[in-house]
């Protein structure tokens, strides 16, 4: 299974979702900045000019039918 999946058109990446994969949505917020860097500790995140920076995820199931929001089950909105 791919470990990346791009958040951008690419006409050669023929990859797609596939029923009864787990796939985990991460989106970065950021004010101020328009790059996120990795703090040494590997978990802190800052922005290249300042500001907050926030990490939300969603993991979600593919189904034949519509995705189940696992995040959604954890009362996490």
């Amino acid at each position: 299974e791919p470990d990346c999946i791009l958040n951008y058109y690419d006409r050669y990446d023929r990859r797609r979702f596939k029923k009864n994969m787990v796939v985990a949505i991460e989106t970065f917020l950021t004010t101020n900045s328009t790059l996120v860097n990795t703090a040494p500790d590997k978990w802190t995140l800052t922005g290249n000019k300042g500001g907050y920076c926030v990490q939300h995820e969603h993991t979600i199931i593919v189904t034949s039918d519509k995705p189940i929001n696992l995040t959604a089950m954890n009362g996490i909105k």
